[in-house]
C-alpha cells in the first residue's frame, strides 16, 4: 500500500497531457478540484464508495494513481472498476472531468469542497453529505438559513397559493427559500421568494448546471441566479436529467435547510421522502393541513398524524425555528455599539456598517440581498470562525477545538461577531442569526 501513495506524479503528468491548466495539476500530497471531481464521477456519485477509497488510499489523487489490481482487492463495486478503467484510459469520462475543471477555472460554475470554506457547516452534518457541491449564483445563499418547500407537481390552485404566500412571508424575514425547481409547489415557492423585495431562493436541481429540467423552468431559473439566489448539484455538469438523481436530490433540500414545508403532498409522493429525510437528519418537519377529501394532501395529513408539527400560518414557522434575528437598526453605525475599550480590536478587525433589517425595508423599495451584504460586512479575519459556527450552536471548547485556535482569540473573534449583530449566545452556545 506504502508503493501506491507514492504515485501521484504520474497523475500530473497524465494532467499535462492533457493540457489541463497548471492550477488543476496534481500536487504530491494533497488533492486537488480535478481529483475530486475525477474520483466523484468514477464511483458514479456514490458518497459511500468515494469516502472508503479515500479512506483507503489517503486521497483522491492517490485512488485515482493506484493500480487497478489495488481496486480488486479493495472490492470496488463493478460498475466503479469499469468507469476506472475508462479513466485510466483517457476516454470519455476523462474529457468530461477535463472539461468540468475548465469551466469552473473560467468562472461558468463555483465548486465548493467539504470540509473548506464555503462548504455550508450545516450540510456537513447529514451522514451522506456529498464530497462536492456545483453552485451557480450566490454561493453565500448556501450559508444563510434556509426553508425548504416541497410538495406535489400538480397542485390544487389553493396548495399552489399557500406555497407562494408562505414563501413571501418567510423570505420577507430574511430567510432563504428552498426547493427543488419541480413543477407544482416548487415553481411556487421560487416565485412566492422572488416577489418579495430582497427575497432569495435556492434550487436543488437532479441534473447538471447546464441542464434545466423541466424545460419550461428555464427563465424562472435565470431569474433565481440575477435575483441573487443560487441553483445548486452534485452533478457534473453535462449530466442529464434521469430518473434516480431526483429521489437523491431530496436529501440535500433537507440537509441544507432548517426544517421542510410540506405545502400539498399525495401518499406516494417525493415530497414525503423528503419528509422523512428531514426527519432523519434531524431537521424541523411541518405539514400544512387540508380537507380530507383532497387526495392531493394525504400526504400532509399522514405526516400530521405521525408527529410533523401542524402549520397554518408563516408565523407558526418562524417561532418554532426560534432563531435569533440581526438587531442592529440601518441608522445606527457599527462603531457606536461597540465599546470604547474594543477601540484596539476595531483597528485589528474593520467592521463595515451594519445591515438594513429585511422586515423593516418598505415593499416598494428595492432591498440588498441581505446574505451578500452579511458575507461583506464580516471581516476576512473573522470570516473563517463565522462558517464555522451553525445553527443549532456550539460551545466555545467545540469551536476552539475545530478551529485549533487559543481560547482568548476565539472568544474576541466572537464578541466581535456578536456586536456586528451576526452572532447570539444561548445556553453557553454560540448560534448564527438570520438576517
Amino acid at each position: 500500500m506504502n508503493d501506491l501513495l507514492s504515485e501521484p506524479v504520474m497523475r500530473a503528468d497524465l494532467w499535462a497531457e492533457a493540457e489541463v491548466s497548471p492550477s488543476a495539476l496534481i500536487r504530491q500530497s494533497d488533492d486537488t478540484p480535478a481529483d475530486q471531481i475525477a474520483l466523484w464521477a468514477v464511483v458514479q456519485y456514490s458518497v459511500v464508495a468515494f469516502e472508503q477509497l479515500v479512506r483507503l488510499f489517503g486521497s483522491a489523487a492517490a485512488a485515482l494513481a493506484a493500480p487497478e489490481s489495488a481496486w480488486r482487492d479493495a472490492g470496488v463495486h463493478a460498475s466503479h472498476l469499469q468507469r476506472f478503467q475508462e479513466w485510466a484510459s483517457q476516454g470519455a469520462l476523462f474529457s468530461r472531468v477535463q472539461h468540468s475543471v475548465r469551466q469552473i477555472e473560467g468562472g461558468f460554475y463555483n465548486l465548493l469542497e467539504k470540509g473548506k470554506p464555503g462548504y455550508p457547516r450545516w450540510l456537513e452534518t447529514i451522514a451522506d453529505a456529498p464530497p462536492l457541491l456545483w453552485v451557480q449564483g450566490a454561493t453565500e445563499c448556501l450559508l444563510s438559513a434556509q426553508v425548504a418547500l416541497v410538495g406535489s407537481r400538480k397542485p390544487t390552485a389553493a396548495g399552489r397559493q399557500h406555497a407562494q404566500e408562505f414563501a413571501a412571508a418567510l423570505a420577507g424575514q430574511g430567510f432563504c427559500i428552498s426547493s427543488g425547481l419541480a413543477q407544482g409547489i416548487d415553481a411556487a415557492a421560487h416565485q412566492g421568494a422572488l416577489s418579495v423585495a430582497g427575497g432569495r431562493t435556492l434550487a436543488v436541481i437532479g441534473t447538471g448546471l447546464d441542464h434545466c429540467y423541466p424545460v419550461q423552468h428555464r427563465g424562472l431559473l435565470e431569474k433565481i441566479v440575477q435575483s441573487g439566489g443560487a441553483i445548486v448539484s452534485e452533478f457534473l455538469p453535462d449530466t442529464a436529467p434521469l430518473a434516480h438523481h431526483f429521489p437523491r436530490r431530496n436529501r440535500l433540500i433537507s440537509g441544507l435547510s432548517l426544517g421542510v414545508v410540506v405545502v400539498e403532498a399525495a401518499l406516494k409522493s417525493g415530497s414525503l421522502i423528503t419528509a422523512r429525510q428531514a426527519a432523519e437528519q434531524g431537521r424541523d418537519v411541518f405539514a400544512i393541513p387540508s380537507h380530507i377529501h383532497n387526495s392531493q394532501a394525504e400526504g400532509c395529513l399522514h405526516l400530521i398524524r405521525e408527529g410533523a408539527t401542524l402549520v397554518y400560518d408563516p408565523v407558526q414557522i418562524i417561532a418554532s425555528l426560534d432563531l435569533p434575528k440581526r438587531w442592529q437598526a440601518a441608522d445606527v453605525p457599527v462603531h457606536q455599539v461597540l465599546p470604547a475599550e474594543n477601540s484596539a480590536s476595531e483597528q485589528a478587525f474593520p467592521l463595515l456598517p451594519p445591515l438594513p433589517i429585511l422586515s423593516q425595508t418598505a415593499q416598494n423599495e428595492p432591498a440588498p440581498h441581505p446574505v451578500a451584504a452579511v458575507t461583506q460586512a464580516v471581516p476576512a479575519s473573522l470570516q473563517r470562525l463565522w462558517q464555522s459556527l451553525d445553527w443549532e450552536g456550539q460551545s466555545m471548547d467545540q469551536l476552539v477545538e475545530r478551529l485549533a485556535m487559543p481560547v482568548p482569540e476565539v472568544a474576541a473573534q466572537l464578541m466581535e461577531l456578536e456586536l456586528l449583530g451576526l452572532v447570539m449566545t444561548r445556553g453557553g452556545l454560540y448560534h448564527l442569526c438570520r438576517a
